[in-house]
Parts: structure tokens; C-alpha cells; sequence
């Protein structure tokens, strides 16, 4: 658990105005700043930044919250890591759980200091020297531009044994974290070498690979020379930040934009990526040459809901998209089907026909299941007994695991239209086969996410408050000075919704400790829609109220009255009640001159 002062020291050390215009352009408007919010698509900036409240609200689609809140939902972290970031940004360092986990965090911030240190020797390398001429002239040959080669980091490994090795010891990085990354190996005898070790790439394009983040974690090599017998790729080994069926090249810079069009679309190789984005589809990942799997579904669904496969029409590509189905589906991500024509691949699609023609063909991608069943039909004989029978059970298998009744209903028509048969005999054919009963991968929106650092009181069901609650917690901010004599005559159950009944409670309880701060106040109520509604409330205290005393002061008397009516008419239904004493009637009158003496008086 990190310490609540460290979380304090670090959102306070966070101007949230300098941390979201490092993400969008912010204008000044009055005493606060106003952009198009990045959570929701508008054309009309409803996207506020609150600086004297440091925190910011959408009145659009309203999401709120404070500087960690804001990184969180824009970079789809969790919450230690966006204070683990923030205090990064301004240096205070977030400690560990335990020594354990402080030595394990040590050895990776090494290693990602050593995958920096080459990222940029090797990008010099490409750019300057003589031997970089072969990658240069790759690149030139591959159509890459000089824009996509500083983009993606581009670089070259001299073709030498010792070359990496050596750059470290230049550089001072830790040898055996140097050996754990996995760019260097150690040789069997160290005659050649007084490190005794030798580099892993040597005389390749070299391809920094990011965790979604942008930090380097790992390099893909690709050949460049005709006598290098190892294979096409030379890729980093599986090592402490590197995780091959977790992480997706390219995510990093396309996940904004991913977000943005709610989808994603996964090609097969770099170059094709690299291609895509130059074009201007900076939404396109590419798995790490490997098949599409969980970790990677899960990583996409914290961006998007749908994926296009983008990949080859042949064989392989088709039986790819078709494995990826089973991952995808577990994931509850909706999948669309895009196969190149002509034994393209989408790098040299782009090139021959443009971006254009690239978007129009995207444009054209086929919903899976419209792409599964034209291939059952291609690899099932629909005029024979057993192919139909085999088109059919195929289908009811794999609308099973999708657990969709519109999707199911819709693909038995289609599929009844084709074999010529009723939607009902498929449907019935559908039902006999078993149901597909493992449990989907679900994950909880970065946006509900409840800060598992705090401790919170019982959440229950949030009921919208009337507009007179609102506006009584609303009067309330905004007249901090009047809380002394709302602390003396004020009475919790003149409020009729009960969160705000508590909320209000809370904060004069916090004055009267001398303990009230806006901070100790969202973590009392760490509920999403609760804190949703103290964000919209807190941001609009900053209005110009006319009067706002008075109006609290007259609010708080017809709160009280309308409490006294409620419970005169509840003496009055006890008064009604058949065989009620004469000592329990004149109670209850004697209750009810009471009641009507306190609403008669004034509040003060």
C-alpha cells in the first residue's frame, strides 16, 4: 500500500493544468481551461479543467476527477501505476510493497536504461555511420521515410561480435543485467573476449519494441546480410521486462488513436505497421510475430471494443483469423475480417495503390461471421448431407461461444438462406449442440475501478438526488464560511437522499476537526457515481452565484419545513389509526404542536 502522505505529496506536486496539456491543447476560458474531450467524440468543448480545484470534469459524457483520475482513464493504467508516473514526473520516488519487490523494480529500471542506451546508439548508428549504409539503403528500397525511421526509432547493430559488450562498459551499464536483457550472451570459452561475452545482434535492422507505455523493452533484428545464417528475425529472449504473447508492437503510439476510433486493426508484420501509420492509420498493432493471445486480447480491450485482423487471404492468414477468434471472443471483443487481395500485405498494398485505396479496401471488412461461414461453405460440400451437416454444427459451435441471441438469430438466417433450408431447422440444429460453458476473460474498466489504496465505507446502490439535495451540497462548497452556523442548526435528516445526507454530515464533521480538504472528502466516497457526482458538484462551485448566503439560508429553511410537513402528515396517519388511546392521541398532539412551533420559527 503506498502512503496516503506520498499520494498527497504527489498529486499536490502535479499541476493538473501542466499534466493535461501535455496530453490535449487546453484553452483559457475565465479562471479555467477547455478542450474536446478525449473520452467521448463532440464538437463543442465540454471538456473543463479546474485549476483552483485541480481536477476536471466532462459535462458531456461526465467523467471527473483529479490529476491520478485523469491519467488513468487517458493512458488505461491502473492507479498505483499513474502515481508511480506522476511522481515520477516530478521526482519523489513511490516505494515498494517490500525489499523484494524494491530489488526486482531496481533490476528493471536498469534494464530499461540499458534498452535505452542502445535504442539511441544504434538509431546513430543507422543515421551516420559507413556500415549503416546496408540498413539505409533497406530502408530506401522498403520505401520507409526518414519521418517513420525517427518515428519508430529505426536503427542498425554493427556487424561485430564484441560491439555491444563493449558499448556497455563505455556506457557503465550493469554487465549481468546486460546478459539478463538478453543482448548479450556469455561464450562458451572467453579467449576472444576479456568480458567474456558477445552481442546477440550483430549487422541487423534493429526494431525497438515498446510496452504500451513507450518505454523499450526488447528489439527485433531483422537480416540484412546474405552470409548471416541465423533466421529472417532475431528477436529478444522471453526476460524479466519482456514478455513475447504480452506485448503489442506499436501500441504505444497507436493507442490514442485506437481509442479515439473505438477500434483497433492488427497487421502481421512491422514494416506493414510501419507502412499503415505513415499513411495515416496510426490505430494499427501487430502482435510480436506470434499467435494472437489473451495477454495481447486483453491489452486491446482496454482501448477498444472491436479489432479488424488485417492479414494475408491465403491459407495461413485465413486459419489465423480463425484461431484468433477463440482468444478474441473470450475477451468479448467484436471482430471484423480484412484479407489483402493479389498476395499483398498491407506495406506493399499502400505502395501500390495508396492510402486511399488502402482506406476504401478497410472499409469493405467483412463482420467474422460472415467470413466463417463463406469459409465453411469453401471447405464443406453444402449439397451433400455430411458438409451441411458439418457447415451447421460449425457455425452453432462458434455463435455459442459468442453467446449473442441477435448475432445467433441473424447467422441462422444466413446460414439457412445458403443451405436452403428453414431459420427454424437451424436454430433447432443450433440447440442440440452443447452450450460453450467456459467463463469469458472480463476486466474492469479503468474507469470503475475502485482505488484499492484507500479504505472506504459500504458502498449501496447510488440514487440520483433531487434538485434541491443538489443544489443544498452545492451551496454548501461554496459557502465555506458559513459552516459554522450550518454545523449548529442544521439537521441530517432534512435531507432526503441519504448520499447526500452522508456527504454533507462528512464535510461538517471534517470542519469541525479542522480537518475539511477536498481530497479527504472523494476518498471518504470512493464509489464511481458517487465520486462522479461530487466531481460534477465540485466543479460547478466555482459559478458566480448572486447571494449565494442568503440562498443557502433560505434552502436550509425550506428543507426543515418540508421535513416538518413530512412528519405532521406522519402524526396525522397515526392520529387516523382505529383503537388508538386517548394517552396515545394526546402524545401525538402534543408532537404535533411541537412540530408546527418549529416550522413557524426562524432557521437563525
Amino acid at each position: 500500500m503506498i502512503p496516503e502522505v506520498i499520494i498527497d505529496q504527489i498529486r499536490d506536486a502535479n499541476d493538473i493544468v501542466e499534466v493535461i496539456s501535455a496530453y490535449l491543447p487546453l484553452k483559457k476560458k475565465g479562471s479555467e481551461f477547455v478542450a474536446l474531450c478525449p473520452f467521448h467524440n463532440e464538437k463543442t468543448p465540454s471538456f473543463y479543467v479546474v485549476p483552483q480545484k485541480q481536477m476536471f470534469y466532462c459535462h458531456g459524457c461526465h467523467k471527473g476527477g483529479d490529476v491520478f483520475k485523469f491519467l488513468c482513464e487517458y493512458e488505461h493504467i491502473h492507479y498505483p501505476e499513474a502515481i508511480r508516473r506522476l511522481g515520477e514526473r516530478i521526482g519523489i520516488d513511490v516505494p515498494e510493497d517490500n525489499s523484494e519487490s524494491s530489488l526486482k523494480r531496481s533490476v528493471k529500471e536498469s534494464m530499461l536504461r540499458i534498452h535505452e542506451e542502445f535504442t539511441q546508439y544504434w538509431h546513430r548508428q543507422l543515421l551516420t555511420s559507413l556500415e549503416g549504409q546496408i540498413a539505409r539503403d533497406y530502408l530506401e528500397k522498403r520505401g520507409v521515410s526518414a519521418q517513420s525511421i525517427e518515428d519508430f526509432r529505426l536503427g542498425y547493430a554493427p556487424k561485430l561480435w564484441e560491439d555491444i559488450p563493449v558499448m556497455a562498459q563505455r556506457l557503465h551499464l550493469d554487465m549481468n543485467h546486460l546478459v539478463e536483457s538478453g543482448l548479450a550472451l556469455a561464450r562458451q570459452s572467453d579467449g576472444k573476449n576479456t568480458s567474456g561475452l558477445y552481442g546477440r545482434f550483430r549487422g541487423r535492422l534493429m526494431f525497438p519494441i515498446c510496452d504500451d507505455q513507450g518505454h523499450v523493452i526488447a528489439f527485433s533484428a531483422r537480416v540484412l546480410y546474405p552470409d548471416d545464417k541465423m533466421g529472417k528475425y532475431v528477436n529478444s529472449p522471453e526476460t524479466p521486462l519482456f514478455h513475447k504473447g504480452k506485448v503489442i508492437y506499436g501500441l504505444d503510439r497507436a493507442k490514442r488513436e485506437i481509442t479515439q476510433k473505438k477500434y483497433s486493426i492488427v497487421c502481421e508484420g512491422q514494416l506493414d505497421l510501419i507502412s499503415c501509420h505513415a499513411a495515416g492509420f496510426r490505430n494499427v498493432v501487430a502482435p510480436q510475430g506470434t499467435a494472437f493471445t489473451m495477454d495481447q486480447a486483453r491489452l486491446l480491450k482496454r482501448f477498444a471494443p472491436e479489432v479488424v485482423l488485417c492479414f494475408d487471404g491465403d491459407n495461413a492468414g485465413q486459419n489465423a483469423v480463425i484461431k484468433a477468434f477463440d482468444i478474441l471472443i473470450k475477451s468479448e471483443l467484436s471482430m471484423k475480417v480484412l484479407f489483402l487481395p493479389d498476395q499483398h500485405d498491407p506495406d506493399s498494398f499502400i505502395k501500390a495503390y495508396g492510402a486511399e485505396a488502402f482506406g476504401k479496401l478497410l472499409s469493405t471488412a467483412h463482420q467474422f461471421f460472415d467470413f466463417y461461414l463463406a469459409y465453411l461453405c469453401q471447405h464443406h460440400n453444402k449439397d451433400s448431407d455430411s458438409g451441411r451437416l458439418q457447415i451447421v454444427q460449425a457455425m452453432g459451435e462458434a455463435l455459442n461461444k459468442a453467446d449473442q441471441p441477435l448475432l445467433t438469430d441473424t447467422y441462422a438466417q444466413k446460414t439457412a438462406n445458403l443451405l436452403n433450408v428453414s431459420t427454424q431447422t437451424i436454430l433447432d440444429q443450433f440447440k442440440r449442440i452443447p452450450q460453450y460453458s467456459e467463463r469469458r476473460y472480463t476486466e474492469t474498466p479503468v474507469s470503475e475501478e475502485i482505488d484499492k489504496n484507500d479504505e472506504f465505507i459500504d458502498e449501496e446502490e447510488f440514487i440520483s438526488p433531487s434538485k434541491q439535495d443538489r443544489w443544498l451540497l452545492k451551496l454548501l462548497l461554496m459557502n465555506e464560511s458559513q459552516w459554522n452556523w450550518v454545523s449548529q442548526y442544521f439537521q441530517p435528516e432534512w435531507v432526503e437522499n441519504k448520499s447526500v445526507r452522508e456527504i454533507i454530515t462528512y464535510i461538517l464533521d471534517l470542519h469541525t476537526a479542522g480537518e475539511w480538504s477536498q481530497n479527504a472528502l472523494l476518498k471518504a466516497f470512493p464509489s464511481p457515481n458517487v465520486q462522479q457526482f461530487l466531481y460534477e458538484t465540485l466543479v460547478q462551485t466555482e459559478e458566480n452565484i448572486p447571494e449565494k448566503e442568503r440562498q443557502l439560508q433560505e434552502l436550509l429553511l425550506t428543507l426543515r419545513n418540508k421535513h416538518c410537513d413530512r412528519l405532521l402528515r406522519n402524526v396525522n396517519q397515526q392520529l387516523l389509526k382505529p383503537g388508538i388511546s386517548l394517552d396515545e392521541q394526546l402524545q401525538l398532539l402534543q408532537q404535533k404542536e411541537r412540530i408546527r412551533q418549529i416550522k413557524s420559527s426562524p432557521l437563525l
